[in-house]
């Protein structure tokens, strides 16, 4: 048997952890690699700063190779876009984390003793009017 490339071991890794890189463009994962780094400089989705000249970045990324997922020259809006994407995913991620440990658990630990009361009917039974006997 023999055995597989490092890289290979590498990128099973990675779609078992659900960061398939194919699955996300290279600037999308480009962006991911350096977000430390660009947080402080582009805005956070929201943010009341001076908006960044995203064509000047978008050429910067074009010149460093960087292409969308079909293999074509970067756009500005998508640039834009992505970086918002993952902003949001990194956030959304660090807030994950903290709700699994800070929530309360959501069963019960013992079933309640006495039994949830009924809930109302939408209709209201009204008995129908009694006849009056006949007298004979």
């Amino acid at each position: 048997m023999t055995r597989a490339p490092r890289s290979t071991l590498a990128d099973i890794s990675q779609a078992v952890r659900g960061r398939a890189r194919e699955s996300r463009s290279d600037l999308y994962w480009w962006i991911d690699d350096h977000f430390e780094q660009l947080q402080g400089d582009l805005p956070k989705p929201g943010a009341k700063r001076p908006r960044p000249n995203w064509t000047v970045i978008t050429e910067r990324l074009n010149s460093l190779g960087l292409r969308d997922t079909k293999g074509q020259p970067l756009k500005s809006d998508n640039v834009r876009k992505i970086w918002t994407r993952v902003a949001r995913d990194r956030a959304g991620q660090a807030t994950t984390k903290v709700a699994r440990i800070e929530d309360p658990p959501r069963r019960p630990e013992h079933a309640p003793t006495e039994p949830a009361p009924e809930a109302p009917s939408r209709y209201r039974f009204v008995p129908a009017t009694p006849k009056k006997p006949r007298e004979s």
